[in-house]
């Protein structure tokens, strides 16, 4: 039974880790490549509409053939912006944690040998 429980915590903290080196990955450097190769498509696309069309039917035609490099751009961010507010999330609970335990010591270390030592003078 320790075994299964232990193979399973040790899963879970390498997937965690695997998806925030992921997103770190993604961040260094494929947003800026995936960025430009969309903007690049939607531009090429753009480029090769013919003349006579109309100029919002030829900016939808060209996004829409440039949705797969969309959807991938989008995606890559979507996974940052999720690996950025995990990373405040874990950061903002071990600042709570940490304030908890300083004042549980605060209390049990200072204020209640100082309360009792006043009760105590007052008898």
């Amino acid at each position: 039974m320790r075994i299964v429980l232990s193979f399973c915590l040790a899963l879970a903290c390498f997937s965690q880790a695997a998806v925030k080196a992921e997103a770190q990955g993604v961040e260094a450097f494929d947003l800026v490549r995936l960025e430009k190769e969309w903007h690049r498509c939607v531009r090429r696309s753009f480029a090769g509409q013919p003349l006579g069309l109309d100029n919002v039917a030829a900016q939808r035609a060209a996004l829409a053939a440039c949705k797969p490099n969309e959807d991938a751009y989008v995606s890559a961010v979507m996974i940052v912006q999720l690996a950025r507010e995990d990373s405040l999330r874990e950061d903002r609970d071990a600042f709570t944690s940490r304030a908890r335990v300083w004042a549980g010591r605060l209390s049990a270390y200072v204020l209640d040998p100082l309360s009792s030592w006043l009760l105590g003078r007052d008898r």
